[in-house]
């Protein structure tokens, strides 16, 4: 995307969207256009019914369904000119979070498609219902570009076995536009944290070289890890473990969740699953009170100056995948894979998964 706006020109002249003030805004595939056009409104518009008796074609539609749903059933379908859509991940929680959805499938016809989010569609729609008559113009230069993968590895080589490894990774983009501050640049700052602490306790005597090496990796998600391991068969060859962090940074209290740890597949067993299950239960126990401890409130504090008091909440759940760790784990690689990850997340992918709903304690 280089410009996304969207303007009500009529009955008032008013900025809708931007995509300079949120990239969000701005579907993901949408293709240039220049368009004024009526605004209609059809409901969730993904369903058969939310069209009868209404004429789109030619007008923009706004919906509360699905962006790309919205945008195949209007634009595909019935030769609209494009999309609004408010879908809403949180819509009482957080009202005004634009979530990063996208249009897929179709390059040829596809036109364009903005988000919006839950309190700025609903005022629309309701002055529609209303019967007011609004004209907006959109506005989207977008472009496909030659990319490049870029892959940051870095490695701290083992002082007795460097022939053998683990790996840490974490994905700094999930395309081009989309970074959140939990989802991931917590995990991408979290392993380069580890590799900066180790190297300065080594440099200090206070610990060891490592006995094994110990390899991150900074990557655009899934994309970028399977050609990196592609790349290096015979480094993947050593590796025993691998610790993917993605989204270990939000803020407990203020988005209801926990830290939770996402085992290995079944079809891939390790150990690493109990070794991580025993340094999570140490940590919540001596981060929590307790009655054996009563009045004392944690008994090994791990607590940063500027965060929570939240005490440490877990779960050890099943295998899930969606992340870099599943090409650790596929078993053409076979290399056991878990993932740390905080949730639920009331930010997550949307334009609220911002730094102020990060917390320091969790990130420490």
């Amino acid at each position: 995307g280089e410009v996304g706006e969207l303007w009500e020109i009529s009955p008032n002249l008013t900025e809708i969207a931007d995509y300079d003030d949120q990239k969000a805004v701005l579907a993901k595939g949408s293709k240039p256009a220049e368009v004024t056009a009526e605004l209609v409104y059809v409901g969730s518009g993904t369903k058969e019914t939310d069209y009868e008796g209404i004429d789109v074609k030619g007008k923009i539609v706004l919906g509360y369904g699905g962006t790309n749903s919205l945008h195949k059933n209007a634009v595909l379908e019935r030769e609209a000119a494009g999309v609004v859509s408010y879908a809403s991940i949180h819509p009482v929680y957080d009202p005004d979070q634009v979530p990063w959805f996208g249009i897929y499938g179709a390059e040829t016809k596809q036109t364009f498609a903005f988000n919006l989010g839950y309190r700025r569609g609903n005022e629309l729609r309701k002055r529609l219902e209303k019967g007011e008559k609004i004209t907006v113009r959109a506005t989207v230069k977008s472009s496909i570009q030659p990319y490049k993968h870029n892959i940051v590895h870095a490695s701290i080589k083992g002082r007795e076995l460097p022939d053998e490894s683990i790996i840490f990774s974490a994905h700094l983009f999930e395309g081009i536009a989309k970074q959140g501050a939990n989802d991931d640049i917590s995990g991408s700052a979290a392993i380069l944290e580890i590799g900066r602490a180790y190297l300065q306790m080594i440099k200090d005597g206070s610990l060891e070289r490592p006995r094994r090496t110990i390899h991150f990796i900074w990557v655009p998600e899934i994309h970028g890890t399977e050609p990196w391991i592609k790349k290096h068969l015979d480094l993947v060859k050593t590796m025993l473990v691998n610790l993917n962090l993605d989204m270990v940074g939000a803020h407990m209290s203020k988005s209801r969740g926990s830290y939770n740890l996402q085992r290995t597949p079944y079809s891939r067993p390790s150990y690493l699953n109990d070794v991580l299950q025993n340094v999570m239960e140490y940590v919540a126990h001596t981060n929590r009170e307790i009655l054996n401890n009563r009045p004392r409130l944690f008994t090994k504090p791990i607590i940063a100056p500027t965060g929570s008091q939240d005490p440490f909440q877990y779960n050890i759940d099943y295998h899930y995948g969606s992340s870099d760790h599943i090409m650790f784990n596929d078993w053409g690689v076979g290399v056991p894979g878990v993932m740390p990850i905080t949730w639920p997340d009331m930010y997550y992918h949307s334009s609220s998964d911002r730094p102020v709903n990060m917390d320091p304690t969790q990130m420490k």
